[in-house]
């Protein structure tokens, strides 16, 4: 399979995911007409607020995706596109968690903003990291080097 052929197959597998999300997030909207349920209206809200993030670090995984499967050095911005979407994924799950909490009403132990820029932090650094580790070791394997010594 080229890399072309795959590369097209990411982007529809990814199209076809985010349909499918609209469609979840249009069918809760309808029935949030018909339904008038404090809890599940403010669920929808949260997701249509939310609908930036979301599509934003999706976007960013799918272009990291695509890099990661080029050759290299065309492959050098993965580990950044991962890296960029990592935060994104961060700020929503923090958004769900304070949404959550705004039903439970616990109090939290500690400085959420604190947590937040040490997660974040720290996610940012290891998957840069870890990305260019990964991407080093698979441009080094001797497979790859089998396949350029054999051109």
């Amino acid at each position: 399979m080229g890399k072309g052929n795959l590369i097209s197959r990411l982007i529809l597998k990814s199209l076809l995911g985010f349909l499918i999300f609209l469609v979840v997030v249009g069918a809760l909207n309808l029935i949030n007409l018909v339904i008038k349920q404090a809890v599940f209206n403010e669920l929808v809200v949260f997701l249509n607020q939310s609908i930036i993030w979301i599509v934003l670090f999706a976007l960013l995984f799918l272009f990291g995706e695509i890099f990661k499967v080029m050759d290299f050095p065309y492959n050098l911005p993965w580990p950044l596109f991962d890296a960029v979407a990592s935060l994104f994924l961060i700020k929503f799950i923090f958004d769900v968690i304070l949404f959550v909490n705004g039903f439970v009403n616990m109090p939290f132990v500690i400085n959420l903003n604190m947590l937040y820029i040490l997660i974040s932090s720290l996610t940012f650094i290891l998957v840069i990291i870890v990305g260019y580790i990964r991407l080093l070791m698979d441009s080094s394997s001797p497979k790859k080097k089998r396949i350029i010594r054999d051109r």
